[in-house]
């Protein structure tokens, strides 16, 4: 593991986050003992069962040696230093009597002047409601004074009409930083040193860049925020890992689930990292795997790993560093990149392109949030960013300064912390709807299900298709799946609440493209049943589900379908499905299964018992047990710093996905096409690996004969049939 010490504090004489009375530790928020118990998933919904009443404490009350009059507050003061945004922001909670909750506001300097030594602010072009008196304050004043090594300031908040004024308050700066978090990094031994990188290593870059050595720490000070490395972090060894290094979202969540000394199912301020070698995709290059579900258990940003050996991305043959020569400092640019990229995602940033995508939370109107494609930021693609499409990326590293952007620095430094914070509220979401002036004629983008009509409790798998509808041909990209960003779903409850679904990953994959023939059409499935915001079909009724693609050139296409979701069988199956919409048997579930998930695995053989065979839902079970088990499957535990196999189980599998096998057209209907091909490939393999081969080729044949009769386009039954062929 790369040893990168504690970077200088950022060059900044005044800014930084200053507390009053010991005060609210913005990195903590107002914490409350909810939030400590439950998950917000619980607290809001009354059909999870508390197991204790909820009780809340006022930061104010923890105080010691204050008035019991005087408020609470931490002021992050932005005036200087790198990137300084002219912005004081705070929270402030009134007295310990005071049960209102904490008040945040953002303002803008507009007024700074020098008086004899000490500076001087006027912040305005905000508005919050004062804790104590109901009062409405829009104007703070400070003075801060430098003092011998710690500043000091003295502030007032004055009420709308300036008569009235609360303060002034003496307040230490506590920290240069606005934020700390904590990170341990954990690196795959063979994987490549993500950093330090010499921001002069490439020639292409602006002309009077300075030269410095960027680590994971000194990128994020330039954001204001403090990075502190855990002892923690390991080499991990692979000697026991076999010929297969590459990594699935399945490995990826039990790794951290058991090996991160940190993980917890709570926000927390911190974060892991691991520096893997190859990822199951050679087009993908980091994702952001740990995303938020909104059911208990359910935690957001908490892991995300970077595939430092990609072929596309971070090796000197690969497709984009050759395109951005020369090759080897192209590489190790990217890695780094791609490093602080992932990491940017953790704390709550999205897609340059994609902020305006939806926000629960809202920046002030003079830094409002707005799609910047070509923004220069860490947040970017620099590829996508640079006209003209394929791998360059000249235009962007041109004008990069290895920054975050104004606006993503607003979100990092002045956001409450609830927004940033590891564990907690996810404000990146989407809608699935496009302008009607971006709309491509020459695509058509359908959304359609094997049925219309699911059981509760059965998993939802739709699948997109993407066809050229003109007579020309038309370049589309391949990224049907939203982690990449570029296709957005959104699903209507019955109650006519409209959510985005988004996927627990994000990812930083190859955008690539395709020239669509006349009438060509590209395909994708996606298991919809759990994502970001939870298990969206959790109740009887119809749902409108809505999709949209997003092309490279701007060109857009939507798509729109419903599905009706049934009343449970009976009273005892209700009970038995409620018990999976939790985050834990979602993450097994999504992510393709788990080996090391045993309460999870526990729990959803529990309900398929209960539910028997016959249900729907029974399918879904099947594959997610089976599918880990069909494969050698790496293994890293909590106790160990070394990547151990487990092996593969094909009795397992045969057992677990005979019910696959023998009602195709049934398990064809629930999953649909595309992944009941999957699962029948998975059997076959188990199978032929317990000498059973005349077993695989008639599973093989069944589907061939059922495709045939549902008009499966001819390159697939192309490829079943010689599968039938290799198995006589």
């Amino acid at each position: 593991m790369t040893d990168c010490s504690q970077p200088e504090a950022p060059v900044a004489s005044l800014s930084g986050r200053y507390v009053y009375n010991g005060g609210v530790a913005d990195n903590a928020g107002f914490v409350s003992a909810a939030r400590q118990a439950y998950t917000q998933a619980e607290l809001e919904n009354p059909m999870y069962a508390l197991a204790s009443p909820v009780y809340t404490q006022h930061a104010s009350t923890s105080r010691e040696g204050s008035s019991s009059n005087d408020p609470v507050f931490t002021l992050h003061v932005d005036v200087d230093g790198t990137d300084p945004l002219g912005v004081v922001s705070g929270q402030v909670a009134g007295p310990a009597s005071v049960a209102s909750p904490p008040a945040h506001f953002i303002g803008r300097v507009s007024e700074s002047t020098l008086d004899s030594g000490a500076r001087r602010l006027v912040v305005d072009e905000f508005r919050f409601t004062w804790p104590d008196t109901g009062e409405v304050v829009d104007r703070l004043e400070v003075v801060i004074t430098p003092g011998a090594g710690v500043p000091s300031a003295e502030v007032s908040f004055v009420v709308v009409g300036g008569a009235r004024r609360h303060g002034p308050y003496t307040v230490a700066r506590e920290s240069a930083y606005f934020r700390q978090i904590e990170v341990e990094v954990d690196i795959e031994e063979g994987a490549a040193a993500a950093e330090p990188y010499v921001s002069t290593a490439h020639p292409v870059r602006p002309a009077d860049l300075l030269e410095e050595t960027l680590t994971l720490e000194s990128a994020f000070a330039k954001a204001g925020l403090s990075i502190v490395r855990s002892p923690s972090g390991d080499a991990i060894k692979t000697t026991a890992a076999g010929a297969d290094r590459r990594w699935s979202f399945p490995e990826l969540h039990d790794a951290m689930q058991s090996h991160w000394s940190a993980f917890a199912n709570r926000p927390q301020w911190k974060l892991w990292i691991f520096l893997a070698g190859l990822a199951d995709s050679d087009g993908l290059g980091g994702v952001m795997f740990d995303a938020d579900v909104r059911e208990p258990g359910g935690v957001d940003r908490q892991g995300t790993a970077l595939f430092t050996l990609c072929p596309h991305f971070h090796t000197p043959e690969g497709d984009y560093p050759t395109s951005n020569a020369p090759a080897p400092e192209a590489a190790r640019r990217e890695l780094f990149f791609n490093l602080i990229h992932e990491s940017g995602h953790a704390f709550n940033l999205a897609h340059s392109f994609q902020k305006q995508e939806g926000s629960a939370w809202e920046p002030p109107p003079w830094m409002a949030l707005e799609n910047t494609p070509q923004a220069l930021s860490w947040m970017n693609y620099p590829d996508e960013a640079t006209p003209g499409g394929g791998s360059t990326a000249a235009w962007f590293y041109e004008r990069f300064r290895f920054r975050f952007d104004d606006g993503e620095n607003l979100f990092l430094r002045h956001a409450p912390g609830r927004f940033v914070e590891m564990g907690n509220e996810t404000w990146f979401q989407n809608h699935g709807r496009v302008a009607l002036g971006t709309v491509d004629p020459r695509l058509e983008l359908v959304v359609r299900a094997p049925t219309d009509t699911f059981e509760l409790g059965e998993a939802v798998f739709v699948e997109l298709r993407l066809r050229n509808v003109s007579d020309g041909p038309v370049l589309a990209h391949r990224n049907l799946y939203p982690s990449d960003g570029l296709v957005e779903v959104a699903v209507t409850n019955p109650r006519g609440e409209r959510r985005p679904w988004q996927p627990i990953a994000r990812t930083r994959s190859t955008v690539a493209t395709e020239v669509l023939a006349p009438g060509q059409s590209l395909y994708r499935e996606l298991n919809i049943t759990m994502g970001q915001l939870g298990f969206p079909f959790k109740e009887p009724g119809p749902y409108r589900v809505e999709v949209s693609y997003h092309n490279t050139d701007g060109g857009t296409a939507a798509a729109v379908m419903q599905l009706h979701v049934r009343p449970p069988r009976s009273y005892d199956d209700g009970r038995a499905i409620s018990t999976l919409f939790e985050a834990g048997v979602g993450r097994v579930l999504q992510a393709g299964g788990s080996r090391l998930m045993d309460e999870a695995n526990d729990k959803i053989d529990w309900v398929a018992d209960r539910l028997g065979e016959g249900h729907p839902a029974s399918y879904y079970f099947g594959a997610g047990r089976a599918v880990p088990m069909a494969k050698p499957y790496k293994v890293l535990r909590g106790d160990s710093d070394e990547v151990q196999i487990a092996g593969e189980d094909p009795e397992f599998v045969q057992r677990r996905l005979s019910p696959v096998v023998e009602r195709p057209a049934e398990a064809a209907d629930v999953v649909g096409n595309i992944v009941y091909r999957r699962l029948v490939d998975t059997y076959t393999d188990a199978v032929v690996g317990t000498q059973n081969r005349e077993q695989g080729r008639q599973a093989q044949t069944t589907m061939l004969e059922l495709f045939r009769a549902r008009g499966v386009v001819q390159p697939v039954l192309d490829d079943v049939e010689r599968r039938v062929d290799e198995l006589r």
